[in-house]
């Protein structure tokens, strides 16, 4: 085999010094893709595998605990860099306090509520009643000279009263004093003797058809101071009672929510 001529053999050694083609910026660009796409490739992997681990440790984890399930959400302390299952909210509310709110809702409910059955309305509103039973004498004296009014603006118009308690919380743990706030729906009524609005509970679909069908609406914060006296009966056994029972009215405002009123300086009942 002949020799190669000196002219023709390759300067291994001179590149890139004293070897320049046309290619070769372009070499060296392709070449650096290549390097950065590589790159990328890996950085996105990890990136993925991490995502996929801290997924698993900082979101929910379903638990068993015999036939219940619960969830447990985890979050980084800053300080010591570790995990930490977050602990639920739990606050403490006497056993009475609860007792008393729900004899409230019931008491605020009933008083400022109408039916269209007569029947129903005597029984709750007499002497005997319900409201009676919950309040003190002269609270139920003063709801009583006002059952006139109440009977001429609803059953005399044709239409029956809705209550919906926005809040009630106890604002004086102390004095047992009660705040409220309720707004009440003059409603007319079907041919079945009921409310246009077909609902009971406090959902904002019904409380939407109740200020729309509503004739007249009344926004009130009431201010509640309760005891106890000695009429238990089954349906409030700890006798708890309405002693003083203060109403204070609220202008509507359909752009403002009633959270937004000023409210007045707390009365002394």
């Amino acid at each position: 085999m002949a020799d190669t001529p000196e002219e023709l053999k390759d300067d291994l050694g001179a590149y890139p010094l004293r070897l320049h083609v046309n290619a070769l910026p372009e070499r060296r660009f392709f070449k650096m893709i290549r390097t950065l796409t590589v790159g990328l490739v890996l950085a996105a992997s990890l990136l993925i595998v991490l995502g996929v681990f801290l997924n698993y440790q900082l979101t929910h984890q379903d638990v068993s605990v015999g036939n219940e399930r619960s969830w447990q959400f985890y979050y980084i302390d800053p300080e010591r860099l570790t995990l930490k299952q977050v602990q639920p909210a739990r606050t403490s509310v006497p056993a009475l306090q609860i007792l008393v709110e729900e004899q409230l809702i019931k008491y605020l409910t009933l008083r400022n509520s109408t039916v269209w059955a007569r029947d129903t309305m005597e029984s709750n509103f007499s002497a005997g009643g319900p409201i009676a039973r919950m309040s003190r004498g002269n609270v139920y004296s003063r709801f009583a000279s006002e059952v006139p009014d109440i009977q001429r603006e609803t059953r005399g118009r044709g239409l029956i009263r809705d209550v919906h308690i926005y809040d009630l919380q106890l604002v004086y743990p102390n004095e047992n004093l009660w705040m409220a706030i309720i707004e009440k729906f003059d409603l007319p009524i079907t041919d079945d003797l009921q409310s246009e609005c077909q609902c009971n509970d406090n959902s904002k679909k019904c409380l939407q058809c109740k200020m729309k069908k509503a004739k007249k609406r009344t926004l009130s914060k009431i201010w509640l101071r309760t005891g106890f006296n000695q009429n238990k009966t089954l349906d409030n056994p700890l006798g708890i009672s309405v002693d003083r029972y203060l109403e204070t009215f609220m202008p509507i405002r359909e752009d403002r929510v009633y959270w937004d009123l000023p409210a007045p300086l707390i009365p002394d009942i």
